[in-house]
């Protein structure tokens, strides 16, 4: 699990986090979260436990971001597109294990609160 020295490396590390609702795996729905599975660049395991209506909400947007950028090409299109996270809480004491390249490992797992309204698309 990646370790942080300061708040500015622990800052830098969730800016890289790219969730993409049309790629990333949910894996688990609990009472109020929606757990995701992705990977950082080393291909170590991520756990994003998202509001239910958080998920909701970041869905709707960016379906709604494919389909305008639908429209402006006017035609079918493999549309790429991740969003960023605004605002999260690290859960270092959870006590989540996922098996990874054969073996039970502890994710980084990552309370997000919210994603910002805005999809990085790229029409492809």
């Amino acid at each position: 699990m990646p370790n942080f020295d300061d708040i500015y490396e622990l800052q830098a590390f969730l800016d890289k986090i790219s969730y993409d609702p049309s790629e990333d795996k949910v894996i688990g729905v609990t009472d109020y979260n929606c757990h995701v599975l992705l990977h950082d660049e080393n291909d170590y395991p991520i756990v994003l436990l998202i509001p239910i209506d958080v998920f909701h909400e970041t869905w709707d947007n960016w379906l709604e971001g494919k389909r305008s950028m639908c429209e402006r090409y006017n035609h079918y299109c493999g549309v790429l597109g991740s969003t960023k996270i605004e605002d999260a809480e690290i859960l270092e004491d959870s006590e989540i294990t996922i098996f990874h390249k054969g073996e039970e490992v502890k994710p980084f797992v990552v309370q997000v609160w919210e994603f910002s309204p805005f999809h990085d698309f790229e029409h492809g």
